[in-house]
């Protein structure tokens, strides 16, 4: 598509024989005229109505609106480029049309060549001004939510542009904050005189990258990364300078935290390296000392094996020896001592001693059959509590307790007591008679 078919052009012209004839013209070009008005006012509405790409416009035209102040209100209001026609050359005239900023003038009486010349020029730069201004706001776009900080000033310090990023950075809430006032509060003297020596070198035309600690109006540092450069107005004549800061604070904390890691990695294998030799070095000069040890030790498994088969010969004697004297044990218990104490249970001189005797046969049993008394009673009881337990168990009464004993009826019930307590039969609806003779039964 080019640009004359991309655009409908509207004509405001009072003479209605040069509006048709321009008309004709503009038509027999290619362009597409979208209307003919004759005045200011008129001018106006049309343009809102109709939103054509480009007006010529006569500035001498009848109503309370005149060419250039019809073209002031178009252009504020809807940005249409206005190329004026006018018969009139005077200095105030174009002066007040200077004004407008309009996109050409055609001089009546016109040419077809100067007629598209103008037009072309002046759809050529809206087009321009249109790309200009996308692009500018994608870059500012860009700028406004980027995470570098953009600075912009001029060439003695004064602020221009700023963005959040770089506001953030300054710890401000806006540029208005900087307002008449240079960058010298940011910077301490030395990184002051790092920074006005690069910004020296802008005024050369010439760009830079450097480091400095920049210090936040509420006194945070932070390390950043300037990139400098200058903007030119011309060629030769430099408008403003502009920087990139990039916060390096977190990288320059663990560059120097893997600075620090590397110099005591570097010192630890130094001292460990010193240590490993000093370890070979004993390893080597005890390695005969090993071999020596080595031998003894052999010598010493051989004496201890000829030791263990001599042990081994042993304590199977004693295994012998000592399943002979259970043996022996076993028959004079059972054969000897357990049959006197059974008729001495029987003699009448020895009632007294009856809960003895039963005792002691049960720890007769005990050695030579394993007894149930030894697990459930015994372990518990006293030898006192275990003659009183006898004497429960054979239906003696506590009076008849004390009697035998020597002891208080007292001190009986409270062996009681603790006899129920430890066999853990605390609930009174359990016979301790009954309990007893069920596990202290007399071996035959």
């Amino acid at each position: 598509m080019t640009i004359k078919n991309a655009y409908k052009i509207m004509i405001v012209e009072d003479e209605a024989v040069i509006a048709l004839r321009l008309q004709q013209r503009l038509t027999e070009m290619g362009y597409d005229v979208a209307g003919i008005v004759y005045s200011g006012e008129e001018a106006v509405e049309k343009a809102r109505s109709l939103t054509p790409g480009l007006i010529l416009m006569d500035i001498m035209i009848p109503g309370k609106l005149d060419g250039i102040a019809a073209a002031e209100i178009i252009k504020a209001e809807l940005d249409i480029p206005v190329v004026f026609l006018t018969a009139f050359s005077e200095d105030k005239i174009i002066e007040r049309a200077r004004k407008v900023v309009p996109y050409g003038y055609i001089l009546k009486p016109f040419h077809d060549r100067e007629i598209k010349a103008a037009i072309e020029v002046a759809l050529y730069k809206k087009e321009t001004e249109r790309a200009l201004k996308k692009s500018e706001e994608r870059y500012r776009a860009l700028a406004e939510n980027s995470k570098v900080g953009f600075w912009q000033t001029t060439l003695d310090g004064y602020t221009l542009y700023i963005n959040p990023a770089m506001c953030r950075m300054l710890e401000i809430e806006g540029p208005e904050e900087l307002h008449g006032k240079i960058y010298h509060s940011f910077y301490d003297a030395k990184n002051l005189k790092i920074v006005k020596r690069e910004l020296a070198k802008r005024e050369k035309g010439l760009s830079s990258t450097y480091e400095v600690e920049l210090k936040g109006k509420k006194g945070t540092k932070s390390n950043v990364m300037i990139s400098g450069a200058p903007i030119f107005f011309s060629e030769d004549k430099i408008h403003s300078t502009i920087g990139t800061f990039t916060d390096i604070t977190e990288l320059k904390r663990t560059e120097k935290a893997l600075m620090k890691a590397h110099d005591e990695l570097e010192y630890r294998v130094k001292e460990r390296t010193f240590e490993l030799n000093n370890a070979l070095q004993a390893i080597r000069l005890s390695e005969k000392e090993l071999t020596q040890r080595k031998l003894a030790l052999e010598k010493l498994n051989k004496e201890l094996m000829e030791t263990n088969q001599a042990v081994s010969v042993l304590a199977r004697n004693i295994d012998r020896k000592k399943e002979e004297l259970e043996k022996k044990i076993f028959r004079t218990c059972n054969g000897k001592l357990l049959p006197i104490l059974k008729g001495l249970q029987k003699d009448v001189y020895c009632q007294k001693r009856q809960a003895d005797l039963e005792l002691i046969i049960n720890y007769l049993n005990e050695i030579t059959c394993d007894s149930s008394l030894h697990h459930d009673i015994d372990s518990h009881l006293s030898v006192q509590e275990m003659r009183v337990a006898m004497m429960i168990k054979n239906g003696l009464t506590s009076q008849q307790i004390s009697d035998f004993l020597c002891i208080s009826l007292h001190t009986v019930k409270t062996h009681r007591k603790n006899i129920r307590k430890k066999l853990k039969i605390d609930n009174k609806s359990v016979n301790l008679v009954t309990y007893l003779k069920s596990k202290l039964k007399s071996q035959d």
